[in-house]
């Protein structure tokens, strides 16, 4: 074991071999050197006796490598399983956390999640989950309770009182801190946010479990998460509410201002017809009244349309349509406007391009487009054009005017959204988006191409029929067609 021969043991003192002393009557582990210098692990066992005057001992020595090595392995894999063992905790804590997550988001009603989460939590993570919120300041309201019944083990909602109610709650609402109980068997972690006040409470009741840190770390982000869902929630619907309550304001706007300029625009017609077809001071302020007022119906009318549209009230009727007829009256209609602008326009259309559409809804698409080219062409000529391809019908509206930077190309089909000045070229922004909507409901496609100082050229290509519609996504479902 140590390299030395019998003779040699014998004459060596006993401490060269295992390096200590006072070890006599116990056993223990050494570090033992062999005559070539190699150190081992071994295990002495000393034993001393007198007779009569001579004193005897034993020593018994043993390689214990083969044991240390063992014991390692063993550490080892004691460690290794430790490791797997808080790999596999925080997979589960995670897997735990990213569906309660899903839950959360799974709707806008966080009442529904809040009550689908505590069906979660309960019992993989606590014996009873309980919800509570404060709705706009009132009193506390119980979204649910979840717990296991005793009888039948099945998790079910009780609605019994359960910890926190009333003051405990604005306390623990004030204090912003998760409460523990003494015996760490019950957990309430509040609910704070600019529209959420309330807390979950989690209990540990027929099982022998207590909160440990994790238990509570992992508590305290469920709160967080719940917090942050109800609040997204709840500006959801604020925000919805208020676009509600816009278009309300818009519709009912539009029509008690539309009443009263329908007749002043029959008024002024009658004006019109009554004056003397000389050019007088007062046929050019009749005239000039009766353009401002046909431009404030056409506001009011996208401002209408926009409600409609937003409401889904807007329909289609559908009827065998010329559209270059339609084009040819749009033109006549804008001929005096596009005058006044200076602009040129070159007409191309065959004889016919016959569809099913809504006539009304073609018009306001090539109204809008042509409206558009005047105001942005700076006087400079417009090409219109028709034509059909397969069953599909082309119309492009080119200017030669401002044209479009191409960052700001995909916007201006938004609602209120403009690619210029509004103090300069007026207008709410909404004739393009009004284009968009209708092109969409009618199953084609708008497109701009546009180069700044090179003018804009739209293409709308729209089926012939609805039935020959591709299907895809629209920008709007606020179109429907009339029954």
């Amino acid at each position: 074991m140590f390299g030395y021969s019998a003779a040699e043991m014998v004459k060596l003192p006993l401490e060269t071999l295992i390096g200590r002393t006072g070890v006599v009557g116990t056993t223990v582990e050494i570090g033992a050197q062999k005559k070539e210098g190699a150190e081992f692990p071994a295990e002495l066992s000393l034993g001393s006796w007198a007779a009569g005057e001579a004193r005897y001992c034993t020593a018994v020595v043993r390689d214990i490598t083969e044991r240390k090595r063992a014991e390692l392995t063993a550490l080892e894999l004691m460690r290794e399983q430790t490791r797997r063992a808080i790999a596999e905790e925080a997979e589960h804590r995670s897997t735990f956390l990213a569906e309660a997550s899903r839950i959360l988001g799974a709707s806008l009603d966080h009442e529904a999640n809040l009550r689908e989460l505590a069906r979660l939590v309960v019992p993989t993570f606590a014996d009873r989950c309980a919800i509570d919120l404060i709705e706009n300041n009132g009193p506390v309201k119980r979204i649910t309770h979840c717990a296991i019944d005793s009888s039948t083990h099945v998790l079910v909602e009780q609605g019994s009182q359960f910890r926190p109610i009333g003051e405990e709650l604005t306390h623990l609402l004030d204090s912003g801190r998760a409460s523990l109980s003494t015996r760490a068997t019950s957990l309430v972690v509040p609910m704070i946010a600019p529209r959420v006040r309330g807390a979950i409470t989690f209990a540990m009741e027929r099982s022998e479990r207590s909160f440990a840190q994790a238990e509570i770390a992992i508590g305290e982000e469920l709160g967080r998460r719940a917090t942050a869902a109800v609040e997204h929630s709840r500006l959801f619907k604020e925000a919805e509410e208020a676009v509600q309550a816009r278009d309300d304001f818009l519709s009912v706007a539009s029509h008690e201002l539309n009443t009263p300029l329908t007749a002043l625009q029959l008024q002024m017609d009658l004006i019109v017809k009554q004056v003397k077809p000389e050019a007088t001071p007062l046929q050019n302020r009749v005239v000039r009244a009766r353009r401002q007022v046909l431009r404030i119906t056409k506001l009011i009318g996208n401002l209408l349309d926009v409600s409609r549209i937003s409401s889904g009230r807007l329909a289609l009727e559908f009827e065998d349509v010329d559209f270059c007829e339609v084009l040819r009256e749009v033109v006549e209609r804008l001929e005096e406007t596009r005058r006044r602008a200076g602009s040129s326009l070159q007409i191309s259309v065959p004889g016919a391009v016959i569809g099913r559409w809504d006539r009304m809804r073609i018009d306001q698409v090539v109204s809008n487009l042509l409206i558009n080219a005047i105001k942005y062409g700076k006087g400079n000529p417009i090409e219109i054009s028709v034509e059909k391809s397969g069953e599909v019908a082309r119309l492009k509206v080119r200017d030669s005017g401002i044209g479009i930077a191409p960052e700001e190309q995909a916007g201006i089909f938004d609602r209120f959204s403009r690619a210029h000045s509004a103090q300069r070229y007026g207008g709410f922004g909404l004739g393009l988006w009004i284009v968009r909507q209708i092109v969409d409901a009618l199953g084609g496609s708008i497109e701009v191409q546009s180069k700044p100082g090179e003018g804009s050229t739209f293409l709308v290509k729209l089926p012939l029929s609805p039935e020959a519609a591709v299907p895809g996504p629209k920008s709007s479902p606020g179109l429907a067609q009339a029954p």
